[in-house]
């Protein structure tokens, strides 16, 4: 980063404490007529307060940054939804521990990210791939094609109206079984995104004749990307394809963090009202501002839901500790991706608890965080989400030595909100297969090439 932007990120950074400590002077005033405010106030004067000190560390925006403030809507989110009328106060009163949860799992990433030391990085492993490899642009050139293939195929299959009207979770009911290994290639567009931005900004101020196709390309990828998920109106699609784009441009001092914070803010506003815009633009129901309601987004308390129904159980006796299965079965995955017989948790919570929703093909999200107290209880939050702390740390010191390093920590930023409304199962597979499989055959393939070009000179 540079000294500039060194300096206006100091100066966001003491604005934003100014902005911070009147927010939870607000929310102090507001709580004289409801406690739920000052729990607000709390929570949120907390986490964005340890995210502005990740900032401070790195000058940069980063995975804890987002991790922290995404964590923090996540835990406000059923007191909100309560404020608001949507939800029942007393069901929020008796599930309290639940968002004590998501807390407590925010902290020990915290731990278990400061307690982890930064590994040497030896020259000898450097992962670097050279910007003119032939093998390179193939295989992001293919990704792209199975991408727009698989999705065009769906559409054909199902029609476009049914694909606009359904969704991606009954989508996928639709193409049945035969076909439902094409959802895999729904993610492989964003690792195409961030390697086509990646390797055209280190090639752009250079007479690199590449630079022109991985512009083309990065184009070609967030139009398509970006199209699909205004057509399913798919708020997680848009974060997906945005979120590492964004981390990319700071990182190369193309977008200031005030920019990102100012767009943030934009963002999760129209975040608020996503689904009643887009969906009522394609089928010409919203008319005017006037037609639009503010609510909280239902991804901010369907985790709650879920989570009262979990722990519900295991008080109960209806349900069982997993004792770890469900992460066994996330490394599993990592081996047998396609024939694994294996429920996922969301369609297993669908089946036990939404019994009428599961016969009519519909879905939930489930919850990392629901689900780690489904394996070990009360100390699950603090196992797992320490564990991922000190991952992070593990891959975030490599990234400015290794190309492939930053572009997979690039595509981790953007499954942050699947921590808090999906599973780890679903978090690994889609990881481990559309993204680190291919950065490791892109590395592998640049390397024997590199090998074969010094064996020939």
């Amino acid at each position: 980063m540079s000294f500039d932007n060194m300096q206006n990120s100091v100066y966001l950074g003491a604005k934003m404490r100014i902005g911070i400590f009147f927010l939870f002077l607000f929310f102090l005033f507001l709580s004289f007529s409801d406690i739920y405010y000052l729990y607000i106030g709390v929570i949120s004067t907390l986490f964005l307060f340890v995210a502005l000190s990740s900032i401070r560390q790195t000058n940069t925006l980063n995975f804890n940054v987002l991790f922290y403030t995404m964590g923090m809507l996540y835990a406000i989110g059923p007191l909100l939804s309560a404020l608001s009328g949507n939800l029942s106060r007393s069901v929020v009163d008796n599930h309290i521990g639940l968002i004590l949860y998501v807390i407590i799992a925010m902290l020990s990433f915290l731990i278990g990210y400061h307690a982890t030391n930064k590994p040497k990085f030896h020259k000898k492993k450097h992962l670097s791939v050279n910007p003119n490899s032939f093998s390179l642009l193939l295989i992001l050139d293919v990704l792209m094609f199975i991408y727009v293939a698989s999705k065009l195929y769906i559409i054909s299959r199902i029609g476009l109206y049914a694909f606009i009207e359904n969704g991606r979770g009954m989508t996928k009911m639709e193409i049945g079984e035969s076909f439902g290994f094409l959802n895999i290639f729904d993610t492989v567009v964003y690792l195409v995104e961030v390697m086509s931005l990646e390797f055209y900004l280190l090639t752009r101020k250079t007479k690199n004749h590449n630079r022109v196709h991985y512009l083309l390309l990065f184009i070609s990828s967030v139009v398509f990307s970006v199209g699909f998920s205004l057509l399913q109106v798919d708020r997680s699609q848009l974060l997906l394809s945005l979120l590492p784009l964004v981390f990319i441009l700071n990182y190369h001092d193309l977008l200031s963090l005030r920019t990102i914070a100012l767009s943030g803010v934009a963002l999760f506003v129209l975040f608020v009202v996503w689904k009643q815009l887009i969906a009522g633009l394609i089928m010409g129901t919203i008319h005017s501002l006037n037609d639009l309601q503010a609510e909280t987004p239902d991804e901010l308390v369907a985790w709650f839901h879920v989570g009262c129904d979990v722990t519900d159980g295991l008080e109960n006796g209806n349900i069982d500790y997993l004792y770890g299965y469900s992460y066994l079965m996330a490394l599993e995955s990592f081996f047998n991706p396609l024939w694994q017989h294996y429920e996922a948790l969301s369609t297993w919570y669908v089946r036990v608890f939404r019994p009428d929703m599961f016969e009519h093909g519909g879905g939930k999200g489930f919850s990392c965080v629901v689900e780690a107290v489904l394996n070990f209880g009360f100390l699950g939050p603090t196992i797992v989400f320490g564990f991922l702390g000190s991952m992070i740390k593990r891959i975030e010191s490599h990234i400015s030595t290794s190309i492939l390093y930053r572009c997979f920590y690039a595509l981790l930023i953007s499954l942050i909100y699947k921590f808090f409304r999906s599973e780890m199962y679903s978090v690994a597979k889609l990881s481990f297969w559309t993204w680190a499989v291919p950065l490791f055959f892109i590395w592998w393939t640049s390397k024997k090439r590199r090998r074969m070009n010094y064996v020939h000179k």
